[in-house]
C-alpha cells in the first residue's frame, strides 16, 4: 500500500489523531467515505455516458427543444400582454374621446 510499511502508518495515525482529536476522527472519516463513493458514482456515470453519445445527444437535443418552447411561449406570452395593454388603452382613449365629444354636445346646448 503506497510502500509504507506498518510502522509508517501508526505514526502517521498518531499524528492525524493528534491533529484532530478522538472526536472528531469519525465524522472525517464519514466525511471521506462520502467523498470516495460521489467520485466513484461520478465515475461510473462518465463512463456510462461515454460508451453510450448516441444517447446523452437525444437528452441533450430533447433539452435544447424544451428550452426554445419555453422561450417561444415566453415570448408569445409577452407579445399577448402587449397586445392586451395596447386593446386597453386604445379602449380608454375611446370612452376619453366619447366623454369628451358628449361634453361638447352639452356645452353647445347651454349655449343656445
Amino acid at each position: 500500500m503506497f510502500g509504507l510499511g506498518p510502522m509508517e502508518l501508526v505514526i502517521i495515525l498518531v499524528i492525524v489523531l493528534l491533529l484532530f482529536g478522538g472526536k472528531k476522527l469519525p465524522e472525517l472519516a464519514k466525511s471521506m467515505g462520502r467523498a470516495v463513493s460521489e467520485f466513484r458514482h461520478a465515475e461510473k456515470t462518465i463512463a456510462k455516458e461515454a460508451e453510450e453519445p448516441e444517447e446523452l445527444l437525444e437528452k441533450l437535443g430533447e433539452a435544447l427543444k424544451t428550452e426554445e418552447k419555453t422561450k417561444v411561449e415566453t415570448k408569445e406570452e409577452s407579445k399577448g400582454k402587449a397586445e392586451a395593454k395596447s386593446v386597453k388603452t386604445k379602449k380608454e382613449k375611446e370612452t376619453k374621446k366619447e366623454k369628451e365629444t358628449k361634453k361638447e354636445k352639452e356645452t353647445k346646448k347651454e349655449k343656445r
